[in-house]
C-alpha cells in the first residue's frame, strides 16, 4: 500500500516544485513554506513505515546534516542579523526538501512515475511559453521573452533543459525525437542563450552516447526492398555488422527474407533422375564435395536454360 502512496507523493512533488507553481503562487499570497509544510505532513505515513522497518541512511542525508552544521556554525560567528538569518532559514529549508525528496523517490516505481511526470511538466512550459509567445507579458516580466510559471525566462529555458535531461528516459522511443524538438521549441521563446547553449550540449552529450536511431539508420539499406542497391560485400563495409550477423544466421542465408520480396532460390534438383549414390570406398569428404558439385550444375543458369537443336 505504500508503494503507490509514494508514487503520488512523487507526482505531487513534481507538480508543486519542478513546474515552480510553488513559487509561483506567492502571487496569490501563498509562500513556498507552505507548500514544503504540507508535503512534510504527507511524507509523515513513508517516513513511520521506514522507521517500522530497517531503512538505510542515504549519504545525502549525511551531507544535508554536515551542510546544516556548517552553516549554524558560520551563523554564530556572523554579525547575526537579518540577512544572516534569513540565510540560514534558506538553507534549513533547503535541506527539509531535499529529505522529503529523498523519501518521495526512494523507490524505483516512484522514480519512473516521477520522470514521466516530468516530461508531462515539461511539455506543460513548453506550452505556456509558446501561450506567451503570442500574449506578452502573462507571466514574464520581460518584454518580448516568455517564462511561464518560472517566472524568468532563463530559470525557464533552465527548466525546460533539466525536463529534456530527466524525462528522456521515461518517453517512449517512437517519442523521444520530437520530445526533444519540443523542448527547442520550448526554449526559443525565452531567448536565454544560456539556455539554448546547454540544450545544444546536452542533444550532442545524447547523439554521442544513445546515437538518436544513427547506427540503426547506417544498416537501413541493408534491410530495404531492393535487392539491386545492396549485396553482401557492399554491406558488410557500410553496415555496423548488421549484414554479416544477419548473413551468418542459418535462416537468412538459406532463404530470403519474407519482407524483403526478394525470391526464394530454386531448389537444386539433378538434371535427370535421382542423384547416384556414391561408388564403394570413397570417403565421405569425397561425396560431399560431389554432391556440392552437382547442386551448383543445377542452380547455374547454363543448366537451366533450353536445349539448342544442331543445324
Amino acid at each position: 500500500m505504500i508503494g503507490p502512496y509514494r508514487k503520488l507523493l512523487a507526482v505531487l512533488a513534481v507538480a508543486l516544485f519542478f513546474t515552480n507553481f510553488a513559487n509561483y503562487a506567492q502571487q496569490f499570497g501563498v509562500i513556498p513554506l507552505v507548500w514544503i509544510g504540507l508535503c512534510a505532513g504527507l511524507c509523515v505515513p513513508v517516513i513511520v513505515h521506514g522507521l517500522a522497518s530497517r531503512v538505510p541512511i542515504r549519504p545525502v542525508a549525511w551531507w544535508g546534516g554536515l551542510y546544516l552544521l556548517m552553516s549554524l556554525l558560520s551563523f554564530y560567528r556572523s554579525p547575526q542579523d537579518v540577512f544572516a538569518y534569513e540565510e540560514v532559514q534558506t538553507r534549513v529549508l533547503s535541506v527539509i526538501f531535499l529529505v522529503l525528496s529523498l523519501i518521495a523517490f526512494g523507490d524505483a516505481s516512484a522514480q519512473r512515475v516521477g520522470r514521466m511526470a516530468i516530461a508531462w511538466a515539461t511539455m506543460l512550459a513548453v506550452a505556456l511559453n509558446i501561450y506567451e509567445l503570442f500574449n506578452p507579458l502573462v507571466f514574464s516580466d520581460v518584454v518580448g521573452r516568455s517564462a511561464g510559471l518560472y517566472l524568468n525566462p532563463n530559470q525557464s529555458a533552465a527548466g525546460l533543459v533539466l525536463g529534456l535531461i530527466l524525462g528522456y528516459a521515461a518517453v517512449p522511443a517512437r517519442l523521444r525525437l520530437a520530445f526533444v524538438a519540443a523542448t527547442a521549441v520550448g526554449i526559443v521563446p525565452t531567448f536565454s542563450r544560456s539556455g539554448i547553449l546547454a540544450w545544444l550540449l546536452v542533444v550532442a552529450f545524447f547523439t554521442l552516447r544513445a546515437g538518436f536511431g544513427v547506427a540503426q539508420a547506417r544498416g537501413w539499406p541493408c534491410w530495404s526492398r531492393s535487392s539491386s542497391a545492396c549485396s553482401p560485400r557492399r554491406c558488410g563495409a557500410t553496415s555496423s555488422g548488421g549484414w554479416r550477423s544477419a548473413a551468418s544466421s542459418p535462416s537468412m542465408s538459406s532463404t530470403a527474407s519474407p519482407s524483403s520480396g526478394a525470391p526464394r532460390p530454386p531448389t537444386p534438383r539433378p538434371a535427370s533422375g535421382p542423384p547416384s549414390p556414391p561408388a564403394p570406398g570413397s570417403s565421405s569428404a569425397s561425396s560431399r564435395c560431389a554432391a556440392t558439385a552437382r547442386a551448383r550444375a543445377c542452380a547455374s543458369p547454363a543448366s537451366t536454360s533450353a536445349p539448342t537443336t544442331s543445324t
